[in-house]
């Protein structure tokens, strides 16, 4: 037996005194529906709620706390005192009216104490057999008329679930609006924060690219550096020149060995500052020849052979060596 349900048909057929009274200081809510608004709203349309929701059992505790005094009065009479204490004498509800009956259902219904199953059945089938009574009391009613008054009450049902199913609608309805409220806020971050990452990945290319060119430059320089300090040693080391294609010519750290191209490079000061100036000819052109003769000038003394131009290297740095001793 579903205790919540039989209990919400009972609250469906109370009488209204005693409904409006029970329902009227109620501090729990349905999710879209305020507590003061729950005693205005149509018994068939908010008791269904109430029974399904969480609060259910909160509910019937405050409803049954509100009519107290009026169930207090009522079980203290000596015949609903021995069908409390003897639920076995159950055939003593047929002297309770129907309204008392109602209000027994709901004070047992809140012991939840086992030996009282059977007499709750017992009154709940009362009550909802005494309903349908009413319906079909008056036989004197013309056919027409009393399918007329069925069909009515059946209006009234539907106007009441239609009424429930409208409230369940607009509370889905603000739901939905609060979703797509916030689906929108997300969706507006993730845009933002898809712009913000392409500018972030744009700064970070354009720092890498930065770099890869602060390096190189640094790497050119540094190697642009270093030659030149290896030609300004070689300078150092030696005011004699060899010119020819091959600038391996002649192992000797002390030995400048350029081509051609790179001693008709060369500005006039740096030109004077070779005393010596040694040409290979070998693979050399005539004009070459010709231009070299005139920018080295009496300086300028050229070979047939690399073995004639070795022995003059030779020669002359032996003559240096025996002038320094």
């Amino acid at each position: 037996m579903n205790i919540y349900r039989d209990i919400g048909k009972v609250l469906l057929k109370l009488d209204d005194n005693y409904y409006e009274k029970g329902i009227k200081k109620i501090s729990v809510s349905l999710n879209g529906i305020r507590s003061e608004k729950i005693p205005h709203m149509s018994r068939r349309v908010i008791i269904p709620q109430l029974i399904r929701s969480k609060e259910c059992d909160k509910f019937i505790q405050q409803f049954i706390e509100n009519l107290r005094e009026e169930i207090n009065n009522f079980i203290n009479e000596d015949y609903i005192k021995a069908i409390i204490e003897n639920p076995s004498e159950n055939k003593k509800i047929e002297k309770i009216s129907e309204t008392n009956k109602q209000l027994l259902y709901l004070y047992l219904a809140s012991l939840h104490d086992g030996k009282y199953e059977n007499i709750l059945q017992l009154l709940l089938e009362n009550i909802l057999q005494e309903n349908l009574c009413e319906i079909n009391q008056n036989t004197n009613i013309p056919v027409v008329e009393r399918e007329l008054f069925e069909l009515e009450n059946k209006c009234k049902l539907y106007e009441e679930k239609i009424e429930e199913l409208k409230i369940i609608s607009r509370q889905r309805k603000d739901k939905i609006n609060e979703l797509e409220m916030k689906a929108n806020i997300i969706i507006d971050e993730n845009e933002k924060i898809k712009q913000e990452n392409s500018k972030l990945m744009l700064e970070i290319q354009n720092l890498k690219t930065k770099i890869e060119n602060i390096n190189n430059t640094q790497c050119t320089l540094e190697n642009q550096k270093s030659n030149e300090e290896v030609c300004e040693q070689k300078e150092k080391n030696s005011n004699v020149v060899i010119i020819c294609n091959d600038k391996e010519l002649i192992k000797n750290q002390n030995i400048i060995q350029m081509t051609q191209m790179e001693f008709l490079l060369k500005n006039e000061k740096e030109r004077k500052a070779f005393e010596q100036i040694c040409v290979y000819k070998k693979g050399i052109h005539i004009s070459k020849l010709r231009k070299i003769m005139q920018l080295a000038g009496e300086k300028a003394i050229f070979f047939e052979s690399a073995q004639e131009l070795l022995s003059f290297i030779n020669a002359m740095e032996d003559k240096n060596e025996n002038r320094s001793n």
